[in-house]
C-alpha cells in the first residue's frame, strides 16, 4: 500500500531499513549470525532499542546472506563498494521490515501459538512490548496438549504464555551490557541492538551469555538457557528455529510447552524430542487447539497483494516484484523512464557519519534520483526493484 499510494513517509521508513549507522565491510561477517541495527527507528514500525535489525552471515563458499522480516533472505553481491562516508553492498531483493507477532505467526507455521495468544488476550502484549523475546511452542507441542490447554481459564492461559516471553535484559549469570569489536578493532553499535533482545548470538555457546544463563520471564519465573552440541535449550525445550525477527523483538520456536512450576527441568540432548513438562492430552482427532480464535485475515505494513501505483513522479511503466516475491506491483518510475535521471534532493546536506548501505538490483537500467525521501540515490533495475545508495 505504501508504494501504491505513494506514501512517502512509509516509503522513507522502508528505505531506512536498508541503511546501517556504521561501516560493515564484508570481512566483518563470519559463520555466526550478527544482528545489526538499522536506521529504522520509527516506533510506528518497530520497538527495538537501537533500531530494528537485520541479521548477516557468511555462508559456505563465501556467500553473504542477510535475513530480515518474515524470514526473507537476501544474497549480497558486488561487495564493499566504497563511497565518501561508508560502504555499499548490492542485494538481490528487498529487506522486509519485521512485522508484529500477530501478523507473522501464520507465516512461521505457528497458528496454535497465535490462537492461544489471542484467546488469552495477549495480542497487545506480544505486539507492543519493547525488546521482546518469545519462545513459542510449535504446533505439534500445542497439539499434544490441546485438550488440556483448551480447558485453561483465560488467566491460567495468560500466565502460561507469559512464561514464554522475556522483555529486554532480565537475567542473572551473565553480563548485561558490553561492546564488541568489529573487524577494524573499533567498537560496533551492534552491541546496543544485541544487548536489548535475546538473539541467538546472545544465547549460550556465544561469547556474551555463558552456559546456564537465567532469564526472568514476563510471568516472573526463571528460564534457564543451556547449550549442548548443535542445540540450545530453554529449560528442557529445544530451540528448533532461531531468530525470526519481529517488529518489537525476536521469536524462537521451541519443541515443547514450558511450565513455570518446573523451572528446573533439564533437557536430554540425545532425544530428538524432549519429554513434555506439562501433563495433558490432545484433542480427539489431533485438532490444533485455539485455531478457532484466529482472524480471517491479518493486516501487514507492506501488503502481499497485487497493487498498482506511481513512484517518484513516474514516466515509464515497469512491472516487478516486491515483498520477497510475494506481491506484484505495476507502477511508473522516475520522471520519464526507467533509464532517466531525475532531480537530486538539494534540500539535504552531507553528513560525516559512516554508513553501510545496500542496493536491491536486478538489472542494468540505471540510477535515478528521487526528491523528498531524503536519500542520495535510488536505483531502478529490472522492473521495480528498489535499493538504497546512501543518506543525505
Amino acid at each position: 500500500p505504501a508504494f501504491a499510494t505513494n506514501n512517502s513517509d512509509a516509503i522513507h521508513e522502508f528505505l531506512q531499513y536498508h541503511v546501517l549507522p556504521n561501516v560493515y565491510p564484508s570481512d566483518f561477517f563470519n559463520g555466526t549470525f550478527k544482528f545489526l541495527p538499522t536506521f529504522l527507528r520509527d516506533q510506528r514500525y518497530e520497538n527495538v532499542t537501537g533500531g530494528q535489525v537485520i541479521a548477516g552471515v557468511q555462508q559456505a563458499g563465501k556467500v553473504w546472506v542477510a535475513v530480515s522480516g518474515l524470514g526473507s533472505r537476501a544474497t549480497l553481491s558486488n561487495l564493499d563498494l566504497r563511497f565518501q562516508n561508508g560502504v555499499l553492498h548490492i542485494i538481490d531483493t528487498f529487506f522486509i521490515p519485521p512485522l508484529p507477532f500477530t501478523a507473522s505467526a501464520r507465516q512461521f507455521n505457528l497458528s496454535s501459538s497465535l490462537g492461544a495468544v489471542l484467546s488469552a488476550g495477549l495480542a497487545s502484549t506480544v505486539d507492543e512490548t519493547p525488546d521482546l523475546t518469545i519462545f513459542a511452542p510449535n504446533n505439534v507441542a500445542l497439539q499434544n496438549l490441546g485438550s488440556t490447554l483448551s480447558s485453561y481459564s483465560v488467566e491460567d492461559l495468560s500466565r502460561l504464555l507469559r512464561y514464554h516471553m522475556v522483555s529486554g535484559i532480565k537475567m542473572v549469570g551473565a553480563a548485561t551490557s558490553g561492546t564488541r569489536a568489529n573487524s577494524s578493532g573499533t567498537n560496533s553499535t551492534a552491541a546496543s541492538a544485541e544487548g536489548s533482545v535475546h538473539y541467538s548470538s546472545n544465547l549460550p555457546s556465544a561469547y556474551l551469555y555463558p552456559n546456564g544463563t537465567t532469564l526472568t520471564s514476563l510471568e516472573g519465573s526463571s528460564l534457564h538457557l543451556t547449550f549442548s552440541p548443535n542445540s540450545i535449550f530453554v529449560n528442557s525445550a529445544r530451540i528448533i528455529q532461531q531468530d525470526l525477527l519481529l517488529s518489537n523483538g525476536v521469536l524462537h520456536v521451541i519443541d515443547n510447552v514450558l511450565n513455570y512450576n518446573l523451572t528446573s527441568a533439564t533437557p536430554i540432548p540425545t532425544q530428538a524430542t524432549q519429554i513434555p513438562v506439562v501433563t495433558g492430552s490432545s484433542i480427539e482427532g489431533n485438532v490444533l487447539p485455539f485455531t478457532t480464535a484466529l482472524p480471517n485475515s491479518t493486516s501487514i505494513l507492506f501488503s502481499a497483494v497485487p497493487t498498482t501505483g506511481t513512484i517518484a513522479n513516474g514516466g515509464s511503466t515497469a512491472t516487478g516484484t516486491i515483498a520477497n516475491g510475494e506481491s506484484t506491483a505495476t507502477g511508473t518510475i522516475a520522471n520519464g523512464g526507467s533509464t532517466a535521471t531525475a532531480t537530486e534532493n538539494t534540500t539535504s546536506s552531507s553528513t560525516a557519519a559512516a554508513y553501510t548501505s545496500v542496493i536491491a538490483k536486478d538489472g542494468e537500467n540505471g540510477a535515478v534520483r528521487v526528491k523528498g525521501l531524503g536519500f542520495a540515490k535510488l536505483l531502478v533495475a529490472g522492473g521495480f526493484t528498489l535499493g538504497l545508495f546512501g543518506v543525505l
